[in-house]
């Protein structure tokens, strides 16, 4: 399977209230402090954009961007550029990079602890439509992923339709103990090669 562009997406709480604008400098900051795992070469802030991308930070190999689609503040990666190890390989990198992302944004000294993510929700996307995967053919490299991460913590798997959209399955924790970032973090294996 060549597919390699897939995303996640961790919502914030619904407590959390911050301005898409609060992240222009922190991203540019990212740039110039190295913050993420491949070169990050540009922001872009499409803020004034109704339901659209938010601000993004560009990388080489994938694109972050905080976002408000369907009303909830959100973190999205897409990862753009193909890697070894074909589908699992850009699944791990493309969760890797999001929650990496999160953590670091909830513990953003210019945010003052006003963002926190809930782990309890994850949306994944798979952008290469064409050819036709199935939920056969996608889910079961997913569910490894997931089920390694969330270590114990049960969840659901939910397929979102909607013709307009990408393959999209949304995750819901079925029951206590929540995950936190930080649990999420300690599950992953060691990130592979980019």
């Amino acid at each position: 399977m060549s597919i390699h562009r897939v995303g996640f997406k961790f919502f914030a709480d619904e407590e959390s209230r911050i301005e898409l604008a609060e992240f222009v400098p922190i991203f540019h900051r990212w740039i110039d402090e190295e913050a993420t795992p491949e070169p990050a070469i540009d922001v872009a802030d499409y803020k004034h954009v109704v339901d659209g991308p938010g601000v993004m930070l560009i990388t080489v190999g994938g694109m972050y961007s905080v976002e408000r689609q369907g009303g909830r503040l959100g973190l999205r990666y897409k990862r753009l550029r193909p890697v070894e190890g074909g589908y699992p390989a850009a699944l791990e990198i493309a969760f890797s990079a999001v929650l990496a992302a999160a953590w670091r944004l909830e513990n953003e000294p210019a945010l003052q602890g006003r963002l926190a993510f809930d782990p309890s929700r994850l949306e994944c996307n798979v952008y290469d439509r064409l050819g036709g995967p199935d939920d056969l053919e996608l889910r079961p490299a997913l569910v490894r992923l997931l089920v390694g991460a969330y270590a114990g913590v049960p969840f659901d798997l939910e397929r979102a339709i909607d013709p307009r959209a990408p393959y999209t399955l949304m995750l819901r924790t079925s029951g206590p103990p929540a995950p936190t970032l930080a649990a999420l973090r300690d599950a992953l294996p060691a990130p592979a090669a980019r």
